[in-house]
């Protein structure tokens, strides 16, 4: 039934995207749909029965900018959590002091209840593969060119996952960049 009802919809121009299985299985995923509003609400029962969010975002198209843009934000956070603890370990602040200092800040985020133990672990057992952000790093790219965004934030993080994933990391999660910072600052070897 909902295979059926779900190439229905896509016969019928209308796009779904969601976010991580592991967000499923928590029960804190979010579908992202485009195209006919109508469309998308006659599939609501079979997003109901996925998570409890959906979010119609506008034509069809938009669910997956709004997925590339969540992932975006995603990766750019652990990037730049990572390089704030590679700075604060050069600092002579111990990473998981940091961590639990910035745990109790406004900037508290999923990303640093999530990847923050790993890359202060330097142990990367993927949540999403180091991998996947690249490729979905090179497809943000390609649609800030296609629509004329500039993407440089977007540009950088591409590179660092690129250089990381070419040392051997791009099985393990997206965390495993700080390794890339710490050798660039001298920590690793």
């Amino acid at each position: 039934m909902a295979a059926a009802s779900a190439k229905v919809a896509a016969a019928r121009s209308s796009s779904a995207s969601s976010d991580a299985s592991r967000a499923v299985a928590r029960g804190v995923s979010t579908i992202f749909v485009g195209g006919d509003p109508d469309l998308g609400a006659s599939c609501r029962p079979i997003f109901d029965a996925i998570t409890p969010r959906t979010v119609h975002v506008g034509p069809v198209g938009s669910a997956s900018v709004a997925k590339l843009a969540a992932n975006l934000l995603g990766g750019i956070n652990a990037i730049a959590l990572a390089e704030a603890l590679v700075m604060g370990a050069k600092a002579g602040v111990e990473p998981a002091v940091l961590l639990n200092v910035l745990r109790q800040s406004p900037v508290s985020s999923g990303t640093l209840e999530s990847r923050g133990p790993l890359m202060v672990s330097g142990k990367f057992d993927p949540l999403i593969r180091l991998d996947l952000f690249l490729k979905d790093f090179k497809l943000m790219l390609e649609e800030g060119e296609r629509v004329g965004a500039m993407m440089p934030l977007t540009s950088v993080a591409h590179q660092l996952c690129s250089v990381t994933s070419a040392a051997g990391h791009g099985g393990e999660d997206l965390a495993a960049v700080i390794t890339t910072l710490e050798r660039l600052a001298g920590l690793r070897v």
